[in-house]
This record gives C-alpha cells, structure tokens and sequence, in this order.
C-alpha cells in the first residue's frame, strides 16, 4: 500500500503524462543475445528495495537465461510514473500493481490479461491464495495480476497505557463497540493537568478507514455493480457516526489542532494516542520504539459483525512486453515458497499463499501476536476501488475533513459528497 495521488491519473495533460515518461526511466536495456532481460519496476523505501533484490539476486541465479533488471521508482507517484511510461511505449514487462489503483490503469489498458497463464499452468492453484488479495485484481472474473502480498487492519494498543488506566493490558478477545470506547476514553488523559488532553485514546480516521465500523453496523460503501456510493443508508451514517462520536462527543480522538505536525505513528510511538489503526507493513517501524510496550488487537465487533478492510499488491504484465512468457517466470516465482518466504522475512504484510503465511507468522522472536493478522482475514472484505476511484477519493477526503474539524455532521457530509462523486461515476461530471 502506497502514498495514495492528489488528482485522478488520466485528468492529466497528455503533455504533463509524455513528460514523465524521463523521469520514470525508459533507459534501453543491452544484453547479451542469448539471455533475455525483462524489466520489473516497483515502489517503496530502502527496505522494499532490499526484498526485491534478494529476489532478483535468487531468480537469476537460478535462471542464467533469464535476467531480472529492477527499476525502483521512487516517489508518491508511482502510477502516474508507470502510466508515462506505458504512454512513452517504455513500459516494464513487469509492474508491480496497488489495489487502490488498479482498476483505473486497468480500464486504460496498462495490464494483461493473465488468464491464458494461469489456465496452461498445472502447478499454479488460485485456491492457495487468500481470495481478498486474488479477488483485488479480478475484473469480471478475468486475473490483470497475481498478488504476491497483503494486508487487514488491526488496533494497535499500548499496554503500558491501558495499566495506568486501571484496565487489564489486553483488551478483551471478543471487545464490542461500547467496550471499545470505554477503554479508548479510560485511556484518554490530561497528563501534566493543565486543563488539556495530552495523551488520547484512539487515532483520528480518514473517511476511508471509518470503512469497518461502515460495514460493522451492517452497512456497504458501494452497491454491487459499483455504480453509486451508499453511504446514505441508515447503516452507513451510523458507521460513520461511530467515529463522528469519538471525535466530537467522547473527545477520545485528536482533532487537527490537538497534535499539530504529527503523523499517526508519531502519535503512537511517542505515547501521545493509545490506539491507531493500522496494518501489518508498520510492524517493523513499531518494533524500532524500545521503550513503548504494546500489541495487536482484533477489531471490535459492531453492532450487526466484525469486519476489517483487506488490501493488496499484485504483479502484473505490461501488454507492450516482448517477453511475456519470461516475465511470468518471474512472477512464478515472486509467489513460489521459496519467493514467499523472502517476501514473509520482510515483515510488511502477510505473503498472498495462504500456506506460506501460516507457515511464517508468526515470528517466534518477538512478543507482539502478529498472528491475527492472519485470522482477521477470517472477516477480512474488500473495499469497492471503481475505475473512477482517484477522481472520487480527493472530494471525499475534503468534505470529511469539514465533518473533522467540527463543521459537518455526518449527515451533512452525506449530503454534501455523494452527488458530487456519485455524479463522477456516473459519467455525469467527466
């Protein structure tokens, strides 16, 4: 999961697109006449390019014939990169893909159809795969991309802070919404007792990761074709309001001016909020604070279920790719054991072979019970990222910063967001 664009992808200039496509690194590749060198590009900071190059470095290896050149595209931008280069007719033979999007770059042709692949492949089973990540880059039933890693949220709590507030250092197993909020307001203090709160029970939400409590409170984000958002319903005003609660009545939550500069894993990993809800990539970076104590809980279970959002990363195989069969070696072997078990030691998500996940995780030298990752995926759903999803999410993001800062209710941002996104996949405001 990456840093998510400002602006929809294809709104673009096809000169601002064609003038990316330097940038993103078309440089010809010279090799050996008989070795063939496929070009796979991804994302991510030094410890994703560490993983990537055990595997490039193990493949080719293994492969004389066949050469992996990794292209490591840096920035938030890397979709818009990998769309310049698809424009420029430089695209990689092999893209590494994001759920969120996925579908836009799809309708617009960046990814091959992988069915032909798979079906003359006896040794690749799809059913080895958590469905939620398979599912993420289907597209009426046809495979753009084979995950190769993935990700539910989880409520990472701080111990220390749940024993001074008088609660036992785990939440219950089985805690429900209302229990949820007891311990989030327990924890919330006034610590140096200057009239103002200073260390909060749970981290502020975007709209986007209020989609639990959404789908908790028997709720859904779109209809089933994926032709409307409905967040108009009784059930998903109520999911929303969940967290409208924890900001503006219970006040567990930080608003904009309470912690100003800080991220939400500042907030956490300096003790100045006691929940925030993320996924298992952050394990690593939480393990590096040595004086906080904390773990993993399961989400808490709604009024009607439990639910938390599942996400993935895939990699896919550029149409413009002269060595298709080669780049699906690679990606073969990206999702074999051997290839898993690498992706596993990275501690960022969970491998997309079930049998390879269960095999890893958890890690016997550390205390946290990374292992519920594995068993929310039990009631782990997928989000509803449409083709228009990059031009919907900004106004979404805008409108629920008004409900943040006190301005709307929810009811109001209801009101106020879905004609205008609703309008956008529709067609009605392209």
């Amino acid at each position: 999961m990456i840093a998510r664009h400002s602006a929809p992808l294809l709104a673009l200039p096809a000169a601002s697109i064609l003038s990316g496509v330097v940038a993103g690194g078309c440089a010809r590749v010279e090799a050996r006449s008989d070795v063939t060198t496929i070009r796979c590009s991804y994302w991510g900071k030094v410890q994703e390019s560490r993983i990537w190059q055990e595997l490039a470095r193990r493949f080719n290896a293994s492969n004389p014939r066949i050469q992996v050149k990794l292209e490591h595209i840096t920035g938030w931008n890397y979709h818009f990169k990998v769309l310049a280069m698809t424009v420029g007719r430089c695209a990689p033979d092999v893209l590494s893909a994001d759920d969120e999007q996925f579908r836009q770059l799809a309708r617009n042709g960046l990814y091959e159809d992988l069915g032909p692949y798979i079906a003359s492949d006896p040794d690749l089973k799809l059913s080895a795969f958590y469905k939620q990540f398979l599912d993420s880059f289907a597209i009426n039933g046809k495979h753009y991309g084979i995950p190769y890693i993935g990700n539910c949220l989880l409520v990472f709590y701080n111990r220390d802070h749940r024993r001074a507030a008088g609660l036992p250092p785990d939440p219950d197993p089985d805690w429900d919404w209302e229990q949820f909020n007891r311990d989030a307001k327990a924890v919330t203090r006034d610590r140096d007792k200057d009239g103002r709160t200073d260390q909060f029970g749970l981290a502020r939400l975007s709209w986007f990761y209020c989609l639990q409590w959404i789908w908790g409170a028997g709720g859904t984000d779109m209809d089933p074709a994926m032709t409307r958002y409905t967040f108009d319903t009784p059930e998903a005003r109520r999911g929303f309001q969940f967290h409208y609660d924890q900001m503006h009545r219970l006040k567990v939550t930080p608003l904009l001016t309470d912690l100003p500069n800080m991220n939400v894993e500042a907030q956490f990993l300096t003790g100045r909020v006691s929940m925030v809800i993320n996924g298992p990539w952050w394990l690593v970076q939480a393990r590096q604070s040595r004086d906080l104590e904390w773990d993993v809980a399961h989400m808490p279970r709604g009024p009607v279920t439990r639910a938390t959002r599942a996400t993935a990363e895939a990699l896919c195989i550029s149409p413009q790719s002269r060595h298709k069969r080669e780049a699906w070696e690679w990606i073969k072997f990206c999702i074999s054991d051997e290839g898993q078990r690498i992706m596993a030691r990275s501690g960022r998500g969970i491998p997309a072979i079930r049998r390879v996940a269960e095999q890893t995780i958890p890690d016997p030298s550390t205390p946290q019970h990374e292992e519920r990752f594995l068993e929310a995926m039990r009631y782990a759903r997928l989000s509803s990222l449409h083709p228009y999803f990059m031009a919907t999410e900004p106004i979404l993001n805008r409108e629920w910063d008004r409900v943040v800062a006190g301005k709307l209710t929810v009811d109001q941002f209801v009101k106020t967001a879905l004609p205008q996104v609703n309008a956008i996949i529709q067609g009605d405001d392209l």
